[in-house]
C-alpha cells in the first residue's frame, strides 16, 4: 500500500444493522464538530486554557497512537515510510482538514500543511480568535501516530495557524532533542503527570468558588428570615 493510494472505502466499514462503524478495522463513532467545538468552550471556561490543551493534546495522542497500530496490521505498505507519513492523508480522511498539495509529512523538513483545519474553525466559532496555535488535537494525534511508527518520541508543534490568523496551519514533528528548548513550554502538554498539575489548582478553585456561593446563599436566607415577620397561625 502507498499513502496516495488510500482511499475511505478501504477504512470505513458501516453494519447498519448492529449498528457499528469502523474505522481501519476499529469501532468508530461520528460526531458533530460543532459538538467538540463545544466541549472545548466548555473545558477552557471551567479549566483554563492549559488544562484544556492538556486534556485535548494527551487525548488526540492516545488516538494517533492506535491509528498507528491499526494502520500497521491492516495493510501490507510499500515501505515503511509510506506508513510513517500515512496519518496526514488517513486524517484527511476523517475529516479533519485538507493537505495542502505537495504536503508530504510533519517529519519532513517542510513540514505539514493543512487547510480547512476543524479544530481551527471550531476555536473561531466558539472563542474567537487566538493569539496562539489552537489545534491541539490535530498536533497530539500526528505525535502519537508517528511516535508509535517511529519507535521515537515524537512531538508535532504548530508554527501557523488558521486559528490565529495565519492563512494556514503549518505543523513540524521532531524529537525532544531535536526541539531543545525552543518551545519546551509547549512539550509539557503533552506529558499526563502534568495534566494533574493543572487540574487540581483548577479542581480547588471551583471547590472553592461553590463554598463561597453557599456561604452566600446561607446568608441570604438568614437576612429574609429575619426581614420576614412571623406570620400568627390563623387557626
Amino acid at each position: 500500500m502507498r499513502i496516495e493510494d488510500l482511499n475511505i472505502n478501504e477504512l470505513v466499514e458501516f453494519n447498519s444493522e448492529d449498528g457499528l462503524v469502523r474505522f481501519a478495522g476499529q469501532r468508530a463513532i461520528i460526531i458533530d464538530a460543532t459538538a467538540k467545538g463545544n466541549l472545548r468552550k466548555e473545558l477552557i471556561t471551567a479549566f483554563g486554557i492549559a488544562t484544556a490543551r492538556a486534556v485535548l493534546t494527551r487525548f488526540g495522542f492516545v488516538q494517533g497512537w492506535r491509528m498507528a497500530e491499526a494502520m500497521q496490521g491492516l495493510f501490507q505498505w510499500e515501505t515503511l515510510d509510506d506508513w510513517h507519513h500515512a496519518c496526514g492523508r488517513i486524517h484527511m480522511l476523517e475529516g479533519m482538514y485538507r493537505l495542502e498539495p505537495g504536503t508530504r509529512g510533519s517529519l519532513t523538513k517542510e513540514g505539514l500543511t493543512l487547510v480547512g483545519s476543524y479544530e481551527a474553525e471550531q476555536h473561531i466559532a466558539h472563542l474567537g480568535l487566538s493569539d496562539s496555535a489552537v489545534c491541539w488535537t490535530i498536533c497530539g494525534i500526528t505525535s502519537g501516530y508517528l511516535s508509535r511508527a517511529t519507535g521515537k518520541e515524537i512531538y508535532v508543534l504548530e508554527e501557523r495557524c488558521i486559528g490565529k490568523g495565519d492563512s494556514v496551519c503549518h505543523l513540524l514533528g521532531r524529537t525532544l532533542e531535536e526541539w531543545g528548548d525552543e518551545r519546551a513550554s509547549e512539550l509539557r502538554f503533552f506529558r499526563s503527570e502534568n495534566l494533574r498539575d493543572w487540574l487540581e489548582p483548577s479542581l480547588h478553585q471551583i471547590t472553592e468558588n461553590l463554598k463561597e456561593a453557599e456561604r452566600k446563599l446561607r446568608e441570604k436566607r438568614r437576612t429574609l428570615a429575619r426581614l420576614v415577620p412571623e406570620v400568627e397561625d390563623p387557626l
